[in-house]
């Protein structure tokens, strides 16, 4: 059931004040890529889908969860994933946004070239092409020449394409703050956890 508070139309804008590591671990989240990473296409593994869009705390007490943490750390993962996919999803917002195209405009925190763009977000440059021409038509970014190499484009976001990732932005921090019930510093513990995470995924799998 989707409450009032992830209706775009209703929810809170993006606060600047939020705590950084706050806005370092929805940053993570929103560009996740467990399920649509090109460079393991061929061994891509599908977990369940997930049918509760709300957490239940009370189920996880009954419910024993397996003694090694790198399986309860796979679990957490591909759960939050699919929660936050899911209910991103439903948002006014994103309706015609696909994947790539959302995890697009959250990376874009400034200006960047679109072979930088396919390496951080693990996809064939090709493909980088092709979402940033939807995005250019949906009127969320524009390209622009690099002062540093006038040969060189940047694709950034319009000031349409600014607002939709301040309220993608808030509305995961909604996900993770009042639906997870995350704390202060777990969401600090998490961000830095995922941050090294990211990073070294990054060296494993740039295309």
């Amino acid at each position: 059931m989707e409450s009032a508070g992830l209706r775009m139309g209703r929810s809170p804008l993006f606060h600047s004040s939020r705590p950084k590591h706050t806005q370092k671990a929805v940053f993570l989240l929103l560009t996740l890529d467990v399920s649509n990473n090109e460079v393991y296409r061929a061994r891509k593994f599908t977990p369940p889908k997930v049918s509760v869009m709300r957490s239940q705390p009370n189920d996880s007490a009954q419910t024993a969860a397996p003694a090694e943490p790198e399986l309860r750390a796979l679990m957490g993962v591909f759960a939050l994933y699919h929660f936050i996919e899911a209910n991103l999803g439903k948002a006014a917002l994103c309706e015609h946004l696909p994947h790539t195209e959302r995890r697009i405009v959250v990376w874009l925190d400034h200006p960047k070239r679109l072979g930088t763009l396919a390496r951080e977000l693990n996809v064939l440059p090709s493909t980088m092409t092709s979402a940033a021409d939807q995005l250019e038509a949906l009127g969320l970014v524009e390209r622009t020449r690099d002062p540093a190499d006038r040969r060189a484009w940047l694709l950034g976001l319009t000031e349409r394409g600014l607002q939709t990732r301040k309220e993608m932005v808030s509305l995961a921090q909604e996900l993770l703050r009042d639906m997870l019930h995350l704390t202060e510093d777990e969401l600090a513990r998490f961000a830095d956890i995922s941050t090294k995470i990211h990073s070294n995924v990054q060296k494993l799998t740039s295309c």
